[in-house]
């Protein structure tokens, strides 16, 4: 899972969060920020995805209760999506190197959809890569 830290700034009366690692992302917030943050996330990580780049991981500390959290299975798909990009590889290149079709693919990774853990790590392969993993204490 990814933990997003925020930063909050309240001046003139209005409540602007961004992302520490990622200020790019940022909402003036009316309701609930952490619901109108992670939509924009969401929403960046879609154009990066659509143009190919580096979708930006967490590196900022967050506060323990305040973060926008991409869940486990959003973040396996954020790291694979990252992976494939960086070999030089697309959505059509993965699914030619999987004889599968480009939309199971596209959907497999599509950060709405239910994760199918194989099919990533099957798309890991495609670039050398392979999921592993171990539990750890909390």
């Amino acid at each position: 899972m990814f933990k997003y830290a925020v930063r909050v700034d309240a001046s003139q009366g209005k409540v602007k969060v961004a992302l520490v690692d990622w200020p790019e992302v940022s909402v003036a917030a009316r309701r609930d920020p952490l619901i109108e943050l992670k939509g924009a996330l969401l929403a960046e990580i879609a154009r990066c995805v659509r143009s190919k780049l580096p979708i930006r991981v967490p590196k900022a500390r967050p506060s323990p209760s305040f973060f926008v959290r991409l869940s486990p299975g959003e973040a396996l798909k954020v790291m694979v999506i990252n992976e494939m990009f960086a070999s030089g590889r697309d959505f059509r290149a993965a699914a030619a190197s999987l004889d599968l079709p480009e939309r199971v693919i596209k959907q497999a990774l599509d950060l709405g959809q239910p994760t199918d853990v194989e099919l990533l790590n099957r798309i890991l392969a495609v670039v050398g890569k392979r999921l592993l993993a171990y539990t750890v204490a909390c």
